[in-house]
């Protein structure tokens, strides 16, 4: 058991290090992610559109957008990243480990595997199944982020017509760091069919914004700030 916990240990000394060197190894995107995100807090200050949301009985007549429908979409977004976006990078950020659990878990009812080949052929199973469970919440988390964008617009355009607080304030860095994430997101994952340099450079910029985890944690920490203030 002792073994099992240093190597556990090892591979999450190892992940830490890999996450520490996936958020510099684009310095310039980040320098200008950061200088974006300080534009987002600032803009609050210059730009204040008009965002009363309105809705339309059965009928036909025009009504004001209710605060406490509009309330209802917080939680829902919430349960959204937490459980449609954030699997994915668990399940990325720590790849080396699962993979060690999963290899743990195909070698359990094997009584013998000192055999190189049956060696070769567990880890490529887990593998296997690393990527296959991959596949599928890279799905749910491209849904999940596109989803939760779209309803934290719809909860601050009826939650805060008058732009007031420091609970839309921080609400607003959130909402504005997760569809920039977001965006550069679905440039990740849209697959060019062109081999064109300006295709090329496009996904790795996408890439290079969406990689940033510092990012993902100021948006996180306007939520919760948001959450705080009101």
């Amino acid at each position: 058991m002792s073994d099992e916990i240093k190597k556990i240990a090892s591979l999450s000394r190892q992940t830490l290090t890999d996450s520490i060197t996936k958020q510099v190894r684009y310095p310039r995107s980040l320098l200008f992610s950061l200088a974006l995100v300080t534009f987002f807090a600032l803009s609050v200050f210059i730009v204040k559109p008009n965002l009363v949301i309105t809705f339309e009985d059965v009928e036909g007549e025009e009504i004001e957008g209710d605060e406490d429908f509009a309330e209802k979409f917080g939680p829902i977004t919430i349960a959204l990243l937490v459980g449609f976006v954030l699997p994915f990078i668990i399940w990325t950020y720590f790849r080396e480990i699962i993979q060690y659990l999963l290899l743990k878990i195909y070698s359990r009812n094997k009584t013998d595997i000192t055999d190189t080949e049956q060696q070769k052929l567990l880890a490529k199973e887990s593998r296997n199944s690393y990527f296959l469970i991959r596949k599928l919440l890279i799905n749910v988390h491209t849904i999940g982020g596109i989803s939760a964008c779209l309803l934290v617009i719809l909860h601050m355009m009826g939650l805060f017509p008058n732009h007031d607080g420091l609970s839309f304030f921080f609400s607003w860095i959130a909402m504005l760091s997760g569809i920039y994430l977001a965006s550069a997101g679905i440039l990740l994952r849209f697959r060019f069919k062109s081999h064109l340099p300006i295709t090329q450079r496009t996904s790795k910029i996408g890439r290079a914004i969406h990689l940033q985890l510092i990012i993902t944690l100021i948006g996180a920490l306007g939520i919760v700030l948001h959450l705080a203030s009101r």
